[in-house]
């Protein structure tokens, strides 16, 4: 027994730091990289980001700016270093986002194309280098959803639009 936990510690010993730089230098294909948001970068869109944000991610990333993300291997990274910011696009944000790594899963199933787009936004807010470009065609974004509601023990399905306003 003594001798499986000596093993497994050199393992993961081993392991650690390769996890670690996988994340670190996480890259992206370069036809990824230069995929440009579709969403104009606006107020609404940063809040609606945000919102996406403190539901889904901040959890393991914790707090922008505070260093405080979950204690994992590879750690989550701050998403508002100026390193991080610089050194990724937004095509590169939105597909590790989309397609995971390691400790960071994968969101295409979870948020939809929209919703990662507005936390590339959101995550934009915090780079003091970057200026918005004129090229994205989204403005607002709309789906359609299924509302459940229970009234007096009896559940009731109704079709309906949600259309994100936030002021």
């Amino acid at each position: 027994m003594k001798k499986i936990i000596i093993n497994i510690s050199l393992l993961l010993f081993v392991l650690m730091p390769v996890l670690s730089w996988a994340q670190s230098d996480w890259m992206v294909s370069k036809k990824k990289q230069k995929d440009t948001n579709p969403i104009v970068y606006s107020k609404e869109s940063v809040k609606a980001g945000k919102i996406v944000f403190l539901a889904n991610c901040k959890s393991c990333h914790g707090d922008p700016g505070k260093a405080n993300g979950l204690p994992l291997a590879p750690p989550p990274t701050d998403i508002a270093l100026a390193a991080f910011l610089d050194k990724n696009t937004d095509g590169s944000l939105f597909h590790k986002m989309t397609d995971g790594q390691t400790t960071m899963p994968s969101y295409k199933a979870i948020l939809n194309d929209d919703q990662r787009w507005n936390i590339v936004n959101y995550i934009r807010s915090f780079d003091a280098n970057f200026k918005p470009k004129a090229t994205a065609k989204k403005t607002t974004t709309s789906k359609k959803k299924t509302v459940v509601i229970v009234v007096e023990e009896a559940e009731i399905t109704a079709p309906y639009t949600l259309d994100l306003k936030i002021d």
